[in-house]
């Protein structure tokens, strides 16, 4: 993939980095660079998988990279591995267990898969898109994510909670009782798990021994609700009604009836998709990732209060936000999607498939957003439409 012509930006993202595994494609990353190319990186730091010698060498082998640690509790270590390019008309994603170590690219038992998606293909542009966005996630973190340079390299052995390993000598760098060296902050992206399984291992006999359902046949949702139809990707419907026009959306008021990528807890959990067209009644987005020199990509987002107004249950979230993330001039797909986010755990569980959300803005700027298990729409058929017009 690093030899590639027809890939111009580069994207590793792992747990750990070791000079180990970067002297195994080092001269390969300079090739990519010395043709124009650009090399992105996020790399984790915890449980002292990552070397100081491995940071150096990653700072001197790309254009640009970031190191991730999230100090919050409960802990959540960065443990993503998947290595990807993107061209004007190509892109190829390598997906797997290995870090970007010798191990992790040679020598342990590892598995990957690698896709590469081309030409007309909007399933596997949606896909790469996907992956970006992870990407543009973490980057984009204010609080757990810095840019990777000798100086951070150096703060961090000076920072009490993070051990960083060494290739060259065989303690590693710890900076314990240095308090004053903390520079990662406990991330504001909310942790979305699953909840726990309430089975009893002593039952577990009984309960295979029983008529349970067949795999592949549908089952009840995360939140306990209605069995659900198989739709896994987001909506792709026109919406009914008028446009919404620029300019005063006080009035306004939407629906949208949850797919299964919306409810779900494993894929982009905590994301709801909205259609472009309701864009406006979101007001004024701010850049708030700028790649337009770099890429050409931006993303843009709003933060804002918002209140999930349930059956039986009320969440307020004060740090909701909504994002678009605008790609490259050059890209072949163009966005047709929004990503709302109450990015608060509290809402774990509450959200279903085919469920209905109604979004409301209150007089003192909280949006209202109302979860029914009805179509609050006289057209039953609709997935999403507008329920009264703005100003």
């Amino acid at each position: 993939m690093l030899r590639d012509d027809q890939i111009q930006d580069y994207y590793i993202v792992a747990a750990w980095a070791k000079a180990s595994g970067l002297r195994r494609v080092g001269r390969d990353l300079l090739h990519a660079i010395d043709r124009g190319a650009q090399v992105h990186a996020a790399i984790g730091v915890d449980q002292g998988g990552a070397s100081i010698e491995g940071l150096a060498a990653l700072n001197k082998l790309t254009t640009e990279s970031f190191i991730f640690f999230n100090p919050g509790s409960p802990k959540r270590t960065f443990h993503p591995k998947f290595y990807f390019g993107i061209g004007d008309r190509k892109a190829e994603v390598i997906l797997g267990s290995g870090n970007l170590t010798n191990g992790g690219l040679y020598s342990n038992y590892e598995l990957a898969t690698r896709v590469t998606v081309s030409g007309d293909d909007p399933e596997g542009w949606r896909f790469v898109d996907e992956i970006f966005e992870y990407y543009m996630l973490v980057t984009g973190d204010p609080e757990s994510c810095r840019p990777l340079n000798a100086e951070l390299i150096e703060e961090m052995k000076n920072d009490d909670r993070i051990l960083l390993g060494s290739e060259r000598r065989r303690s590693p760098f710890s900076g314990a009782g240095r308090r004053q060296g903390r520079i990662f902050n406990p991330s504001n992206e909310p942790l979305m798990i699953p909840p726990k399984p309430s089975i009893d291992i002593d039952g577990m006999i009984d309960i295979l021994d029983d008529d349970a359902s067949p795999v592949g046949q549908a089952s009840q949702s995360p939140a306990g609700g209605r069995n659900r139809s198989s739709e896994s990707s987001p909506d792709v419907q026109t919406v009914a009604g008028s446009e919404l026009e620029s300019g005063d959306n006080r009035w306004a008021k939407f629906f949208k009836r949850l797919s299964r990528f919306d409810a779900s807890l494993n894929t982009a959990p905590g994301q709801i998709v909205i259609p472009k067209a309701f864009a406006d009644f979101f007001g004024e987005l701010e850049i708030e990732l700028d790649g337009s020199e770099a890429t050409g990509s931006r993303q843009r987002a709003r933060k804002f209060r918002a209140i999930l107004v349930g059956d039986t249950r009320t969440v307020v979230a004060e740090d909701a936000r909504i994002i678009e993330y605008v790609p490259a001039p050059t890209h072949k797909r163009t966005n047709t999607e929004l990503r709302f986010a109450f990015r608060t755990p509290e809402v774990r569980g509450m959200l279903a498939e085919d469920d209905y959300l109604t979004f409301e803005w209150l007089d003192d700027g909280t949006l209202q957003v109302a979860l029914t298990q009805s179509n609050p729409s006289p057209d039953d058929q609709l997935r999403y439409g507008w329920l009264s017009s703005p100003l």
